[in-house]
């Protein structure tokens, strides 16, 4: 199968890979208590090779299939790594982070199947797109402390973006996945 993935070594997958490497550290400077706006902008860097490794796949014609899976699994290594981080500084609910745990697994699930199942990786869809980028809104905020309602408001409005773009991933799921049983 990795034969039919592309190359794997080009600038958009490193820029994934890079956001794998940021989110340790990212990590271990929240659970210390480190300043507040090295952390918050270490966040902004790691969010913009979110944004980034995207971009420039498309502009050099480098989309590949191993970008199709490192892009989205390095998105839910770094939001749990500094979800989890977050948690343990009493900045985020456990029951927020879990959320977003429980959805990456099932997504992750799910095109599992269907690669399996068709052969064909599926690209990530924009409503999960925006939901990823409503929890990097969220960790800043948690970084930066912001005030309790603001805290609220963006706990509550990306939780409701994941659980929403949880169902989009799901339709399409149902929708695509190999037909199993007889077929008459």
């Amino acid at each position: 199968m990795a034969a039919h993935l592309g190359a794997f070594w080009t600038v958009p997958n490193v820029l994934s890979l890079s956001r794998v490497a940021l989110a340790v550290p990212i990590a271990v400077l929240i659970v210390r208590g480190t300043d507040a706006w090295l952390v918050a902008g270490l966040l902004v860097v790691c969010g913009a090779t979110d944004w980034l490794d995207g971009q420039i796949a498309r502009w050099t014609r480098t989309v590949s299939g191993w970008g199709k899976v490192l892009d989205p699994i390095a998105d839910k290594v770094a939001v749990l790594t500094i979800g989890v981080a977050l948690i343990l500084d009493g900045q985020l609910p456990v029951w927020f982070v879990g959320v977003i745990a429980i959805r990456d697994v099932l997504i992750v699930a799910g095109g599992t199947s269907l690669i399996r199942g068709m052969g064909k990786i599926q690209a990530s869809l924009w409503m999960g797109k925006a939901a990823v980028t409503a929890v990097g809104i969220t960790f800043f905020a948690a970084v930066l402390r912001a005030d309790a309602p603001v805290m609220q408001f963006c706990v509550w409005a990306t939780a409701t973006l994941m659980v929403l773009s949880f169902i989009q991933y799901l339709l399409r799921y149902f929708k695509l996945r190999p037909k199993v049983g007889p077929t008459s």
